[in-house]
């Protein structure tokens, strides 16, 4: 995803002493995951305060993680195509790429500047920068070496394989804990990006709150959990563009993210996404 999946951990611990006589020193301390994308909208956030003994409020941690979010692959991913196409003379197909870019985002990268000079009959250089988004970060457990044994992200990309039938894969993004990567669909397939993303947390716990906190609060519409190879698999909608199915496995979360052509619903993209996940372990 060009960069896709990227974390970071932060303690973020506001400790407020409260308590009478008598009493076990308590504080507040702020716990909980955040996720943004690259470009900085928020996704979920899942941070919130608890009261705790304050012997334990170092196990308390904040958690932002930051990834590409669907939209935003769909619009590098037409961004890319877009100038693909001016690098091989296809003005017609650049242009096709780039309305699309226009149409959802404006103002993304040069995409309007490209546009109007092809309109105008010229021939536009491609752009060779990256097209925006803040750099990628790094994620570390919140119980240092529980999950940061050895190299996590190396089995994490059994999730996400060279092939998947019907994409064409882009190299992976990969993190300690976290790896994402970006299909290409193939002509004539209903989605227009696809991002398997795979982050590997403490316990099985915490992936099922991550599962909650990033894809079943996210993707809320559209509803749906059944059986697949094992896993009890969850898949949603936001009610307009993007679709996600997502489980757990042990304490590795998997979420496959699709968004579909302007003007279809969303929960078209269901049979797509298991076939997908059908191709996972």
């Amino acid at each position: 995803m060009r960069r896709l999946i990227s974390a970071t951990t932060v303690l973020a611990l506001a400790l407020v002493l409260f308590g009478g006589a008598g009493c076990a020193p308590q504080v507040e301390v702020r716990t909980g995951t955040k996720v943004v994308c690259t470009y900085g909208e928020v996704i979920s956030d899942g941070i919130h305060t608890v009261k705790v003994p304050a012997q334990d409020a170092g196990k308390y941690k904040v958690r932002t993680i930051t990834r590409l979010c669907p939209r935003h692959a769909q619009l590098e991913s037409l961004y890319q195509a877009a100038q693909q196409a001016l690098a091989a003379g296809d003005m017609a197909a650049a242009k096709k790429a780039l309305e699309q870019v226009v149409a959802i985002d404006p103002a993304f990268a040069k995409a309007a500047a490209q546009l109007d000079t092809i309109a105008g009959g010229g021939k536009p250089a491609p752009d060779t920068s990256s097209p925006g988004g803040s750099a990628a970060t790094t994620s570390t457990p919140d119980k240092p070496g529980d999950a940061d044994t050895g190299s996590p992200a190396e089995s994490l990309l059994v999730w996400a394989p060279d092939k998947i039938s019907g994409f064409t894969a882009s190299r992976p993004t990969v993190d300690p804990l976290t790896i994402a990567r970006q299909y290409v669909p193939a002509s004539g397939s209903d989605a227009v990006s696809f991002v398997i993303a795979v982050e590997q947390f403490p316990s099985a716990k915490l992936a099922n709150s991550g599962l909650t906190a990033q894809v079943k609060r996210v993707y809320s519409r559209d509803s749906d959990t059944f059986k697949l190879n094992g896993h009890d698999v969850y898949f949603g909608t936001d009610g307009q563009r993007y679709g996600a199915l997502g489980f757990v496995d042990g304490a590795v979360m998997v979420v496959l993210e699709m968004s579909g052509k302007s003007g279809e619903p969303p929960s078209g993209l269901k049979s797509a996404l298991k076939a997908a996940a059908n191709q996972l372990p």
